[in-house]
């Protein structure tokens, strides 16, 4: 006995063609998933950056240098959000030939965490003298990286402080965002 096999072949006159439009419940899926994968992508981003706060207090050394120049190297302690206590070392160069002081770039710092992990900065500045051998100063600092976990780290923010070249020590806040 022999199995019947169809071999009827479609009439292609009955056949109707589709044009093929896009589901608008998977086109709504695929839109969905493109957001989620976005924001959870900004989200691993943001989860890197820190706002954080400064503040400090410590010593300040003047050094005259030739042309009316004076190194000021300030060591200071404080905490700072997220990273607990920590040290800063700041180098910076004035032009004292003037009334006013005037900032010698670049002035540089490094941040060092309780775990010993360093953060470097710039900074910039402008000083104000409040009094004879007082200053205020403020300005933007920027990020440039690190050691450790801070190897990569970015960011920047703001800071004011006084420094008092009478005895020798001077403050600082600090505001800002760091992004490793």
């Amino acid at each position: 006995m022999h199995a019947k096999t169809n071999t009827q072949q479609p009439n292609h006159k009955k056949m109707k063609h589709r044009i093929l439009k896009p589901n608008s419940s998977l086109t709504g899926c695929r839109v969905l998933l493109l957001i989620t994968t976005l924001w959870a992508s900004a989200a691993a981003l943001a989860a890197h950056a820190l706002n954080g706060k400064g503040s400090f207090t410590g010593r300040t050394i003047a050094t005259p240098l030739p042309n009316g120049k004076v190194a000021l190297d300030f060591a200071l302690r404080g905490p700072i959000t997220h990273l607990g206590q920590s040290s800063v070392q700041l180098r910076s160069i004035a032009d004292f030939s003037g009334p006013t002081p005037a900032p010698v770039a670049p002035s540089m710092g490094v941040i060092t965490t309780s775990p010993r992990d360093t953060i470097s900065f710039t900074v910039r500045w402008s000083v104000q003298q409040t009094s004879n051998g007082l200053f205020a100063v403020e300005g933007p600092f920027t990020i440039t990286g690190g050691t450790g976990r801070f190897s990569n780290a970015t960011g920047g923010g703001e800071y004011h402080g006084s420094v008092d070249l009478n005895n020798g020590t001077a403050s600082a806040e600090m505001s800002g965002t760091l992004a490793r």
